[in-house]
């Protein structure tokens, strides 16, 4: 990038910022930096405040969210993000800088344009984090070479561990929000996000809060809800049955210049696949018995006997469910099972193929892409040979991402988001219709059959 303050440089080209909050606890001093010789650069900026810091990105990789889909009772993984740059100003040094910059500090990259291609900047947060690791390499005649690592939250929470409290812990009959709450208030790391939910259907065991992110997890397999970190570094929660219901950025279609909602990006060949990794027709629980209590377990089982015969068995067990009450167990196996009994039909590969001869239209895509967050969802159209139109709305359950000056990367671990707004049609993607089991997303009829 060229000049940090007024980000100014060629006219519609896409920059990668580096943005960082150095230290600026009053009196407290660095290498060769105090009151007495000069400037205290600790207190040129007001706490809590991003610098744009001067230098050249060279490579961004970062991923959020899901990196794969693992399951129907998958849980998103630690964000994770690699910025290798030119330390032109000599910012990331700890040799000259007196550790400005150092593990911990708060940490974000942006990518952001003087032109959105309708005459507007725009500008995108990518990833938000803590340095995890710095690494510099001098060169000679050329600015040092730094290569950062960065965690999100979930790193930070994953590394807090503790004697925790004694048996039976504390907060017996939290929801999920206010188990996050309890988790943030002990460990101090991280905050919800306003974006979360606010009612939840599973009331949870106590915790001892002595390994906070496996115990975080835990509860949210008891809601059978959903859990991200957001763009800005907070924790996300949905509830039991949820959908994603973030931003439609834009539309992927087929055809050239069609954009039902947000901006248009052209696709060439899309790949429907079976997902087999959600199919659950078996679920198994049983409640964690608090210390003290005497078993066995009440255990619970729920079976879609067509659906195993149909696809073979898809099984759940948890036997250590953290639910304050052994009613709730039976629920929580009916709602696992309930609208998993089919192999998931979902996209494995879309290809972007701008028009050759708009590319401008293609540009005005970018902004879209790289504001998209976990939870946001795009439109997704292609009309196949004989004119039938698939029409469905993904929702983004992860980001992958790797951005050099040369080319830009991203992959959406995806599911599927009904919007209520676009219909599915066409005879192929046909919701509720089957002869058999009602819940055939795949049955070969375009109206409903008895």
């Amino acid at each position: 990038m060229t000049d940090p303050i007024t980000q100014t440089g060629v006219d519609g080209t896409p920059y990668l910022a580096v943005d960082v909050q150095p230290d600026v606890v009053a009196g407290y001093f660095t290498l060769d930096v105090s009151r007495l010789d000069g400037p205290d650069v600790l207190l040129l900026h007001p706490e809590g405040t991003w610098l744009n810091v001067v230098c050249t990105v060279l490579e961004v990789e970062y991923q959020r969210g899901a990196a794969r889909l693992a399951g129907l009772l998958n849980t998103t993984e630690a964000g994770t993000a690699t910025v290798v740059l030119e330390d032109t100003d000599g910012s990331f040094d700890p040799m000259t800088g007196g550790e400005l910059i150092h593990k911990g500090s708060p940490i974000r990259f942006r990518a952001w344009s003087t032109d959105d291609g309708t005459g507007d900047p725009w500008d995108a947060v990518l990833f938000t984090g803590a340095v995890d690791r710095l690494a510099v390499e001098y060169r000679r005649d050329e600015p040092a070479l730094v290569t950062i690592t960065a965690l999100d939250v979930i790193g930070e929470l994953a590394r807090w561990e503790s004697e925790g409290y004694t048996e039976p812990g504390v907060g017996t009959g939290d929801d999920l929000a206010e188990r996050l709450d309890r988790i943030v208030d002990e460990t101090g790391v991280g905050a919800l996000s306003p974006d979360s939910d606010t009612v939840f259907t599973a009331t949870l065991a106590p915790t001892v809060l002595a390994r906070p992110w496996q115990e975080l997890q835990s509860a949210v397999e008891a809601e059978l809800g959903r859990l991200w970190v957001d763009r800005d570094n907070q924790w996300v929660v949905r509830a039991r049955g949820a959908e994603l219901t973030g931003t439609v950025r834009g539309t992927l279609s087929d055809v050239h210049g069609e954009a039902l909602t947000g901006v248009h990006c052209c696709i060439g060949a899309a790949r429907p696949g079976y997902g087999p990794e959600n199919l659950t027709n078996r679920a198994i629980g049983a409640r964690r018995l608090p210390s003290g209590d005497v078993g066995p377990a009440v255990l619970a089982r729920r079976d879609d006997a067509f659906s195993q015969e149909r696809y073979g068995v898809g099984a759940v067990d948890r036997r250590s469910l953290e639910l304050s009450t052994d009613v709730q167990v039976a629920a929580w196996c009916e709602a696992v099972v309930t609208g998993n009994t089919t192999p998931e039909l979902r996209l494995d590969q879309v290809v972007p193929l701008p028009a050759p001869d708009d590319l401008d239209s293609a540009l005005l895509a970018w902004p879209a892409v790289c504001a998209t967050d976990v939870g946001d969802r795009w439109l997704f159209r292609t009309h196949t040979y004989g004119g039938r139109l698939v029409e469905q709305t993904f929702g983004v359950l992860g980001i992958t991402a790797t951005l050099t000056p040369e080319s830009w990367d991203f992959t959406w671990t995806t599911a599927l988001a009904p919007d209520t707004g676009f219909t599915i049609g066409g005879g192929w993607f046909v919701a509720g219709v089957s002869v058999l089991d009602g819940n055939d997303l795949l049955a070969p009829f375009s109206v409903p059959v008895t």
